[in-house]
């Protein structure tokens, strides 16, 4: 015969299951059109707001933004995590109707600053689905957070006074690889100083099944470059083109690396005391 449940282990099980339900509940969608207003809720297509900014700033912790197709000229800064879907066209009901090849979802730096930050603690920041593009001193900024990129096209990103490491997509600080993703992404056309596509600074992310190409560095990595303690795993991933530039003879740091540089030195070339960098690299086509 099974043991009964005491009355006290029932109301703790009848409190766990209701904090639950109220945490899955509480999770809201909020959807964000072209032709929207700022002013209204976002809860449905009809009630969208007009930026995705005024739809972060109304999100709560686990949030959805739905953002249906068009250019959106915003900076935007997840301290928090919320989920952004991109590619609807403004009439779906779940985030599996979207398209994000047909319907654009386009967010526009305008080359005046960085289109995406994310930072802080909690669980993951998403952003899927999108075209992220002339940004200044990076596309997408990550610092010290756990994040999921996925699925974007990151173009036409360029480095600038601020950050001169990785124009599509700067990550720093970021040591627990299942905290951070980077896949099934586009990345292309991309100007850095080091890392054209990706930087990793003291950073160890999952960098898997992207495609990055025609990125540039002026020194080292076209592709990816991985300074100091930076061990990502880079795996099944497609290089096409990406080039590092020449060194003139008096350059104190190392060139090279079109597709990937790394290296435990600091940032200005000098050797760092304590720093081991050791990127897994697997199963990547370079071309």
């Amino acid at each position: 015969m099974k043991p009964l449940l005491s009355a006290r282990s029932r109301i703790a099980l009848v409190l766990t299951s209701s904090l639950v339900t109220a945490m899955v509940s509480s999770a809201a969608t909020i959807h964000t059109r072209t032709n929207g207003n700022d002013n209204l809720p976002g809860t449905s297509w009809e009630t969208a707001k007009r930026t995705v900014g005024a739809a972060v700033a109304s999100a709560a912790t686990g949030d959805e933004i739905w953002v249906a197709e068009g250019i959106y000229h915003e900076q935007l800064e997840l301290d928090r995590p919320v989920t952004l879907y991109g590619g609807f066209q403004g009439t779906e009901t779940s985030s599996g109707e979207r398209d994000s090849a047909t319907h654009r979802s386009i967010l526009d730096g305008g080359g005046t600053g960085i289109v995406v930050s994310m930072r802080g603690g909690g669980g993951p920041r998403t952003l899927d689905g999108f075209t992220i593009q002339n940004g200044l001193n990076t596309g997408i900024y990550c610092l010290d957070t756990a994040f999921i990129i996925r699925s974007n096209i990151i173009r036409a990103n360029l480095y600038g006074p601020r950050l001169a490491y990785g124009a599509g997509i700067h990550v720093r600080d970021v040591g627990n690889p299942a905290a951070a993703e980077i896949d099934h992404n586009l990345l292309l056309d991309n100007y850095a100083l080091d890392g054209g596509a990706i930087a990793c600074i003291d950073a160890s992310p999952r960098i898997t099944h992207n495609t990055i190409a025609w990125n540039l560095a002026a020194q080292n990595g076209g592709g990816i470059s991985c300074w100091r303690n930076s061990s990502p795993l880079i795996a099944n991933n497609l290089f096409v083109a990406n080039s590092a530039s020449l060194a003139d003879a008096g350059m104190a740091v190392p060139v090279g690396g079109g597709a990937i540089f790394a290296t435990a030195d600091d940032l200005d070339g000098r050797p760092h005391p304590t720093a081991q960098s050791s990127p897994v690299i697997l199963n990547n086509l370079v071309a």
